[in-house]
């Protein structure tokens, strides 16, 4: 028969062993709980919030806030250099929490990042190149008739003044291409002489031509306008004060 000693003996022995098993699994789930700390600490806020349930959602923006509140009240309660120094520092940091969330969410058009190139059609089929200028935007909302007026020699239909078109329609067709190429298409005056092969000089002076002949035909009716009050722009009316004021 074992004696209450020996009995007692063999008791502690036990009691050691679980606790050594207790301490081992209290050590394991410590290390575990350090590491999910870890890998929660770079996740953003805003993925916390998309997977977290309403109501940890809830208490998450609520520390957000909480966090704010309380930088706040540093500010106002600074006194020294280096109080201001810890507030500019807990700003910045809000800062980059926030950058961070919108950089997550917003694309970016950096060229070291996203280049305006990413995801086009290399064949400009899907996505052409020219869809942001005006010729395609009306394009696309069903304005046809400055796409098939697009001419040099149909010039006239491309305003909608009907004396200025009678203005424009009665240029010879050599005049109508170089307005049309200098005020339409707003090319310069030396690349049209490369055009045609001529100087510089000849095609300002061709220019000069060109709206010499538009001005002696437009103020006379930009007069009887005046004169029977009818309705005009005020770049009509400086348009006519200028140069009646040079023939005058």
């Amino acid at each position: 028969m074992e004696s209450r000693e020996d009995f007692y003996f063999d008791n502690s022995d036990n009691l050691e062993s679980d606790d050594t098993i207790e301490k081992e699994e209290h050590y394991k789930w410590t290390i575990a709980l350090e590491e999910e700390t870890k890998e929660d600490a770079f996740i953003p806020e805003e993925d916390l919030l998309e997977q977290a349930e309403p109501e940890v959602a809830e208490r998450l923006i609520l520390k957000r806030d909480l966090r704010k509140a309380a930088i706040a009240r540093m500010e106002a309660a600074a006194r020294t250099q280096g109080d201001f120094e810890d507030v500019i520092d807990a700003w910045d940091k809000e800062d980059k929490n926030r950058e961070r969330r919108e950089r997550y969410h917003e694309v970016c058009r950096d060229d070291a990042e996203v280049p305006f190139e990413y995801n086009m059609s290399p064949d400009e089929i899907v996505i052409p190149a020219p869809i942001q200028s005006v010729y395609w935007q009306q394009m696309m909302k069903g304005e046809f008739l400055d796409v098939i007026f697009d001419c040099p020699y149909e010039l006239q239909e491309l305003v909608c003044d009907s004396n200025i078109s009678q203005i424009l329609s009665e240029l010879s067709e050599k005049h109508k291409a170089l307005f049309y190429f200098l005020y339409i298409r707003d090319y310069s005056t030396c690349c049209l002489a490369k055009m045609y092969e001529q100087s510089d000089r000849n095609i300002r002076k061709v220019r000069a031509t060109i709206l010499r002949k538009i001005h002696k035909k437009l103020i006379p009716v930009l007069q009887y306008k005046c004169d029977n009050g009818l309705s005009t722009t005020m770049k009509e009316r400086n348009f006519l004060e200028r140069h009646c004021s040079t023939d005058g």
